[in-house]
C-alpha cells in the first residue's frame, strides 16, 4: 500500500456516522448479506468477537451507502468508504483482538467483498492502516470532542475544549516533527471545520471566548515550495551555528513563542481561550521586534522579515488591530497588553510602522542597509564570522573526543579480533630450518662421476642462513 491511497480527511461528518453506527449495532444480526461471517473460524478465543466486528461492518456499509445515495454527498460524504476502513481498524484494536488476526479479517472481506458491495464501493478501499492508525486517530479524537460540544452542549465546555487544544496541538507536533504530510493535510481541514461550526461552540458555551483558527499553512513537503525555501523554519531547525545562509539563527531560550511558530511554519499553537491565545499573538510579536532590532545591521534580514510579514503577520492582522484597539485606551491588568505597552517602548519606530504600514517595514530596512558604509558593513560580517567560530568551538571538544574515541576502538579491533586479516594479507612462507641433518660428506672426487656433466640452473644460487 501507499501513502497516495492513504486519506486523513474523513470525519467531517462524524455526528452522521455515530447515528447510523449505534443503528448497525443494533441491528447487524437481520444483515443478510452479512451471513458469510458466520464462517469465520480463525480467532479461536475470539471467534465470537471478530464475527460481530464483520457483521456489524457489513451493515454499518449498507447504511452508509444508502443514506449517501437517497441524501447525497452534504448529508453522507463519499469518503464513507476510508471512514470505513479506518472504523474497522479502531474496532480491532479496541477489542483487543489478536493482531495476527487483523490481515486474516481484511482478507476474508475482501474476498467476500462481492456478497455486500456488488457496487464496488469498497474495492481497493479494505487493507490495514496500522501504520497510519496513531496519527488518524488524534484527527478522530479531536472531531469528536469538538462533535460533543457542537451537537450536545457540555456541562464543563472548559474540559472539553482543554482535550481540543491537546488533540489539536499534538498533531500540529506530529505534522510537522513526524513528517506525516497526511496528517498537515487532515488538520488544514479541520481548521475549515472548526470555523465553519464555530457559532455552535459559541451558542453550547456562552461563558467561553473561542479563539479562532486561522488558514492552515502548508510549507515545505508537498506544498510546492521546498523546505529550503522556508527561512524561518530553517533558522530554528539550524540554530547549532549561529548563522545559517547569512542570517542569525533563533535559539528557542531568547525567542520560545517565535521558535514555536517557524517549527510549525508559521501555523500557531491551538489555545482553547481566546485570552491565551491573545498573550502567545504578542509574545511572538514582540519577539519577531527584538529579534528585528538586535540583527539590524545583517543585510539578509529584510528576507525574513518579508516572509514573516507574508505568511503570517497579513493573516492574523485582523487579529492584532483588535488586540491593539483593546490596548490602546487601558488594559495594563492583562498580560498581551502589556506586551503591546513593551512593543511601544521598546521598538517604537517599528511597531508604529507595522501597528499602520506592514509593507514600510520591509523597505525601511533595505534603506538602512544601504546607509551602512562599506566598514561598517565589514565590520559586521567580522563580527558574525566570529561568532560562528566561537559556536564551532563549543561543539568541537565533543566531536574530537568522538573521533579520538572511534580512532582507539579501530585500534583495539585492528590488534585484538581477526579484523587484521582484512588489512594484513601474508603471503605464506616456506619454512627454512634452523638446523640440517648431518650428511655423509664425500669428496668431490670420490663416486662423483655421475654429477660431472651436471649442468648447474641458470640464475638460481641458493645459500642457507642460520643466526647465531
Amino acid at each position: 500500500m501507499t501513502d497516495a491511497k492513504q486519506d486523513y480527511d474523513i470525519f467531517y461528518d462524524l455526528s452522521a456516522y455515530e447515528v447510523y453506527k449505534i443503528s448497525a449495532e443494533s441491528n447487524y444480526d437481520s444483515e443478510q448479506n452479512a451471513y458469510f461471517c458466520n464462517s469465520i473460524d480463525f480467532g479461536l478465543h475470539q471467534n465470537a468477537q471478530i464475527i460481530k466486528i464483520c457483521k456489524v461492518f457489513v451493515k454499518f456499509f449498507k447504511l452508509l451507502h444508502y443514506y449517501n445515495i437517497e441524501l447525497g454527498n452534504g448529508h453522507i460524504s463519499a469518503k464513507y468508504p476510508e471512514f470505513l476502513n479506518y472504523w474497522l481498524k479502531h474496532q480491532l484494536i479496541e477489542n483487543n483482538i489478536n493482531e495476527k488476526h487483523h490481515k486474516e479479517l481484511y482478507d476474508y472481506l475482501k474476498d467476500n467483498r462481492k456478497t455486500f458491495d456488488p457496487y464496488d464501493k469498497l474495492k481497493d478501499k479494505i487493507f490495514d492502516i496500522q501504520k497510519y492508525f496513531k496519527n488518524i486517530n488524534i484527527l478522530h479524537l479531536l472531531y469528536k470532542n469538538y462533535n460533543d460540544i457542537k451537537e450536545n452542549g457540555s456541562n464543563d465546555c472548559h474540559s472539553s475544549l482543554v482535550k481540543c487544544k491537546e488533540y489539536y496541538n499534538k498533531a500540529l507536533e506530529k505534522c510537522f516533527q513526524g513528517g506525516d504530510y497526511k496528517l498537515c493535510e487532515g488538520l488544514k481541514a479541520f481548521n475549515k471545520f472548526y470555523e465553519a461550526n464555530k457559532n455552535k461552540i459559541l451558542t453550547n458555551c456562552p461563558k467561553i471566548e473561542i479563539p479562532k483558527l486561522t488558514e492552515f499553512i502548508l510549507l515545505g513537503t508537498g506544498s510546492g515550495k521546498s523546505e529550503n525555501q522556508n527561512i524561518g523554519y530553517n533558522l530554528v531547525k539550524n540554530n547549532f551555528h549561529n548563522f545559517y545562509n547569512g542570517h542569525r539563527t533563533i535559539e528557542h531560550i531568547n525567542y520560545p513563542d517565535l521558535t514555536k511558530l517557524l517549527s510549525y511554519k508559521y501555523n500557531i499553537l491551538f489555545e482553547h481561550v481566546a485570552k491565551e491565545n491573545k498573550n502567545n499573538m504578542m509574545n511572538i510579536l514582540h519577539q519577531f521586534l527584538q529579534y528585528c532590532d538586535e540583527n539590524r545591521k545583517n543585510e539578509k534580514l529584510s528576507s525574513f522579515m518579508n516572509e514573516f510579514i507574508v505568511e503570517y503577520y497579513d493573516k492574523k492582522k485582523g487579529e492584532y488591530d483588535k488586540i491593539f484597539e483593546e490596548c490602546k485606551p487601558n488594559g495594563k491588568g492583562k498580560t498581551y497588553c502589556q506586551l503591546y505597552e513593551s512593543c511601544k517602548k521598546k521598538f517604537s519606530n517599528d511597531f508604529s510602522i507595522i501597528e499602520t504600514e506592514t509593507e514600510k517595514l520591509i523597505t525601511q530596512q533595505e534603506e538602512y542597509i544601504k546607509s551602512l558604509t562599506p566598514l561598517q558593513r565589514w565590520i559586521f560580517k567580522a563580527q558574525s564570522m566570529f561568532q560562528d567560530f566561537d559556536a564551532i568551538s563549543r561543539i568541537s571538544p565533543t566531536v574530537m573526543s568522538t573521533m579520538v574515541a572511534i580512532i582507539v576502538c579501530l585500534f583495539f579491533l585492528y590488534k585484538l579480533t581477526p579484523l587484521s586479516t582484512i588489512f594484513l594479507k601474508e603471503k605464506k612462507r616456506r619454512k627454512i630450518p634452523l638446523f640440517f641433518p648431518e650428511r655423509p660428506i664425500n669428496y668431490v672426487k670420490d663416486n662423483n662421476s655421475e654429477h660431472m656433466k651436471a649442468k648447474p640452473k641458470r640464475g638460481k644460487i641458493r645459500f642457507a642462513y642460520q643466526p647465531n
